[in-house]
Protein backbone atom coordinates (compact mmCIF):
# COMPACT_ATOMS: atom_id res chain seq x y z
CA UNK A 1 0.00 0.00 0.00
CA UNK A 2 1.44 3.51 -1.10
CA UNK A 3 1.47 6.05 1.52
CA UNK A 4 -1.18 7.96 -0.41
CA UNK A 5 -3.26 5.03 -0.08
CA UNK A 6 -2.17 4.91 3.80
CA UNK A 7 -3.10 8.43 4.57
CA UNK A 8 -6.28 8.52 2.75
CA UNK A 9 -6.94 5.28 4.94
CA UNK A 10 -6.26 7.09 8.05
CA UNK A 11 -8.08 10.23 7.10
CA UNK A 12 -11.33 7.80 6.34
CA UNK A 13 -10.96 6.17 10.05
CA UNK A 14 -10.47 9.06 11.61
CA UNK A 15 -13.67 10.44 9.73
CA UNK A 16 -15.68 7.68 11.01
CA UNK A 17 -14.50 7.74 14.38
CA UNK A 18 -15.29 11.23 14.39
CA UNK A 19 -18.78 11.09 13.24
CA UNK A 20 -19.07 7.80 15.49
CA UNK A 21 -18.10 10.23 18.30
CA UNK A 22 -20.39 13.28 17.31
CA UNK A 23 -23.56 10.75 17.03
CA UNK A 24 -22.80 8.90 20.48
CA UNK A 25 -22.52 12.24 22.23
CA UNK A 26 -25.72 13.59 20.14
CA UNK A 27 -27.97 10.70 21.38
CA UNK A 28 -26.41 11.37 25.16
CA UNK A 29 -27.78 14.77 25.19
CA UNK A 30 -30.88 13.30 24.01
CA UNK A 31 -31.55 10.89 26.65
CA UNK A 32 -30.93 13.90 28.83
CA UNK A 33 -33.36 15.73 26.91
CA UNK A 34 -35.95 13.07 27.43
CA UNK A 35 -35.02 12.71 31.44
CA UNK A 36 -35.98 16.44 31.95
CA UNK A 37 -38.67 17.44 29.24
CA UNK A 38 -40.20 14.28 28.16
CA UNK A 39 -40.41 12.20 25.25
CA UNK A 40 -41.56 14.98 22.85
CA UNK A 41 -38.83 17.29 23.53
CA UNK A 42 -36.35 14.61 22.97
CA UNK A 43 -37.83 13.45 19.41
CA UNK A 44 -37.67 17.29 18.45
CA UNK A 45 -33.67 17.26 19.74
CA UNK A 46 -33.08 13.91 17.79
CA UNK A 47 -34.26 15.17 14.54
CA UNK A 48 -34.29 18.80 15.17
CA UNK A 49 -31.28 19.98 17.19
CA UNK A 50 -30.87 23.83 16.62
CA UNK A 51 -34.88 24.09 17.61
CA UNK A 52 -34.57 23.34 21.44
CA UNK A 53 -31.63 25.86 22.40
CA UNK A 54 -33.69 28.53 19.79
CA UNK A 55 -36.17 27.76 21.87
CA UNK A 56 -34.16 28.14 25.19
CA UNK A 57 -32.62 31.34 23.63
CA UNK A 58 -36.41 32.93 23.83
CA UNK A 59 -36.79 31.91 27.25
CA UNK A 60 -33.27 33.45 28.62
CA UNK A 61 -34.18 36.41 26.48
CA UNK A 62 -37.62 37.04 28.47
CA UNK A 63 -36.52 36.21 31.43
CA UNK A 64 -33.20 38.05 31.64
CA UNK A 65 -32.70 38.60 35.50
CA UNK A 66 -33.65 35.15 36.38
CA UNK A 67 -31.56 33.80 33.31
CA UNK A 68 -28.68 36.31 34.74
CA UNK A 69 -29.38 34.67 38.56
CA UNK A 70 -29.08 30.91 37.25
CA UNK A 71 -26.29 31.13 35.24
CA UNK A 72 -24.59 33.43 37.42
CA UNK A 73 -24.88 30.53 39.95
CA UNK A 74 -24.39 27.84 37.82
CA UNK A 75 -20.88 29.13 36.62
CA UNK A 76 -20.00 29.06 40.30
CA UNK A 77 -20.80 25.57 41.06
CA UNK A 78 -19.31 24.26 37.91
CA UNK A 79 -16.02 25.84 38.94
CA UNK A 80 -16.11 25.11 42.84
CA UNK A 81 -16.64 21.89 41.39
CA UNK A 82 -14.19 21.36 39.00
CA UNK A 83 -11.06 22.04 40.95
CA UNK A 84 -11.59 18.95 43.47
CA UNK A 85 -12.75 16.45 40.58
CA UNK A 86 -10.50 18.00 38.27
CA UNK A 87 -7.62 15.45 39.41
CA UNK A 88 -10.03 12.51 40.21
CA UNK A 89 -11.02 12.64 36.66
CA UNK A 90 -7.44 12.56 34.70
CA UNK A 91 -7.55 8.84 35.69
CA UNK A 92 -11.18 8.51 34.18
CA UNK A 93 -11.47 8.00 29.80
CA UNK A 94 -11.91 10.38 27.50
CA UNK A 95 -15.50 9.05 27.12
CA UNK A 96 -16.12 9.53 31.08
CA UNK A 97 -14.54 13.24 31.03
CA UNK A 98 -16.82 14.01 28.15
CA UNK A 99 -19.83 12.28 29.27
CA UNK A 100 -19.87 13.61 32.57
CA UNK A 101 -19.22 16.95 31.60
CA UNK A 102 -22.10 17.10 29.31
CA UNK A 103 -24.10 16.44 31.83
CA UNK A 104 -23.05 18.54 34.47
CA UNK A 105 -23.34 21.61 32.10
CA UNK A 106 -26.68 20.34 31.42
CA UNK A 107 -28.29 19.69 34.74
CA UNK A 108 -26.48 22.66 36.73
CA UNK A 109 -28.35 25.19 35.55
CA UNK A 110 -31.88 23.56 36.00
CA UNK A 111 -30.81 22.55 39.08
CA UNK A 112 -29.72 25.60 40.42
CA UNK A 113 -33.07 27.46 38.68
CA UNK A 114 -34.88 25.43 40.92
CA UNK A 115 -32.82 26.15 43.77
CA UNK A 116 -33.26 30.10 43.03
CA UNK A 117 -36.89 29.66 42.16
CA UNK A 118 -37.58 27.89 45.50
CA UNK A 119 -35.85 30.90 47.33
CA UNK A 120 -37.91 33.54 45.57
CA UNK A 121 -41.17 32.24 45.52
CA UNK A 122 -41.89 29.77 48.71
CA UNK A 123 -41.08 32.41 51.18
CA UNK A 124 -43.66 34.54 49.80
CA UNK A 125 -46.45 31.99 49.99
CA UNK A 126 -45.44 30.78 53.05
CA UNK A 127 -46.17 34.33 54.16
CA UNK A 128 -48.84 36.05 52.58
CA UNK A 129 -52.13 35.76 53.51
CA UNK A 130 -54.26 33.83 50.97
CA UNK A 131 -57.35 31.37 50.18
CA UNK A 132 -55.50 29.38 47.83
CA UNK A 133 -51.19 29.31 47.12
CA UNK A 134 -49.26 27.13 45.38
CA UNK A 135 -46.87 26.95 42.78
CA UNK A 136 -44.94 24.60 40.37
CA UNK A 137 -41.36 22.92 39.53
CA UNK A 138 -38.93 25.13 36.94
CA UNK A 139 -38.66 22.08 34.98
CA UNK A 140 -42.76 22.19 34.70
CA UNK A 141 -42.84 26.13 33.72
CA UNK A 142 -40.36 25.08 31.19
CA UNK A 143 -41.84 22.30 29.85
CA UNK A 144 -45.38 24.68 29.63
CA UNK A 145 -43.25 27.00 28.07
CA UNK A 146 -41.60 25.25 25.14
CA UNK A 147 -44.37 23.23 24.69
CA UNK A 148 -46.60 26.26 23.90
CA UNK A 149 -49.57 25.04 26.27
CA UNK A 150 -52.70 27.10 26.10
CA UNK A 151 -53.96 28.25 28.52
CA UNK A 152 -50.94 28.09 29.79
CA UNK A 153 -50.20 27.28 33.20
CA UNK A 154 -49.25 29.49 35.96
CA UNK A 155 -45.18 29.35 37.52
CA UNK A 156 -47.14 29.95 41.28
CA UNK A 157 -50.15 32.02 42.38
CA UNK A 158 -51.92 33.59 44.92
CA UNK A 159 -55.64 33.79 44.92
CA UNK A 160 -57.33 35.87 47.84
CA UNK A 161 -61.33 36.77 47.33
CA UNK A 162 -61.84 37.73 43.62
CA UNK A 163 -58.10 38.73 43.25
CA UNK A 164 -55.53 36.35 41.77
CA UNK A 165 -51.61 37.24 41.31
CA UNK A 166 -49.22 35.10 39.73
CA UNK A 167 -45.72 34.48 40.31
CA UNK A 168 -43.51 36.12 36.98
CA UNK A 169 -40.29 35.26 36.62
CA UNK A 170 -39.78 38.23 33.84
CA UNK A 171 -39.91 40.86 36.92
CA UNK A 172 -39.03 38.36 39.74
CA UNK A 173 -42.50 39.12 41.81
CA UNK A 174 -46.17 37.94 41.91
CA UNK A 175 -48.49 40.78 39.68
CA UNK A 176 -51.70 40.99 39.22
CA UNK A 177 -52.94 38.91 35.74
CA UNK A 178 -56.33 39.73 34.77
CA UNK A 179 -55.67 38.01 31.37
CA UNK A 180 -54.96 34.86 32.39
CA UNK A 181 -57.50 32.40 31.75
CA UNK A 182 -57.53 30.23 34.61
CA UNK A 183 -57.95 32.85 36.91
CA UNK A 184 -61.78 32.39 37.37
CA UNK A 185 -61.18 28.77 37.65
CA UNK A 186 -58.91 29.31 40.36
CA UNK A 187 -61.45 31.95 42.22
CA UNK A 188 -64.20 29.16 41.51
CA UNK A 189 -62.31 26.13 43.11
CA UNK A 190 -60.75 27.93 46.26
CA UNK A 191 -64.38 29.34 47.15
CA UNK A 192 -66.28 26.01 46.65
CA UNK A 193 -63.11 24.07 48.54
CA UNK A 194 -61.96 26.84 50.81
CA UNK A 195 -58.72 24.97 50.46
CA UNK A 196 -55.32 26.46 51.59
CA UNK A 197 -53.70 25.14 48.37
CA UNK A 198 -55.68 24.03 44.95
CA UNK A 199 -53.42 23.41 41.29
CA UNK A 200 -55.85 25.77 39.02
Amino acid sequence: MSSVETTEAATAAETRFGAGSLLILHLFVVWQVWMALGGWFALMHAFLPPLLPAQATGLIVRTPGFAMLCLTLSAMVLALAFMPLRHAMRSRGRWTRILSATAAIFWTPLLCGEAIRSALIEPTLASVTADCRGSILLIESIRSQLGGERPRSPHAWIVHGRSVRLWSYRTLRFEADPYWSGAATAIERCTSAGARKTSP
